[in-house]
């Protein structure tokens, strides 16, 4: 059987394979080891952290 997918069909796979649960009893026969194998893993995107605002809390009695 083969199936044709678009970048967006092969993307949105991907990354559901990466985030679904995988069931106990799939888990144990590596089908969707074997599954990933096939269509790839998503790609990897590096985002600059956010960072952690600064509160003055010490009216509520919270010091640094």
């Amino acid at each position: 059987m083969k199936i044709e997918l678009n970048d967006d069909q092969l993307l949105c796979l991907q990354v559901c394979l990466q985030n679904a649960p995988t069931p106990y009893d799939i888990a144990k026969k590596d089908i969707k080891n074997s599954i990933v194998d096939m269509v790839g893993e998503p790609p990897k995107i590096e985002v600059e952290p956010l960072r952690m605002p600064k509160y003055d809390l010490t009216r509520f009695g919270i010091h640094d």
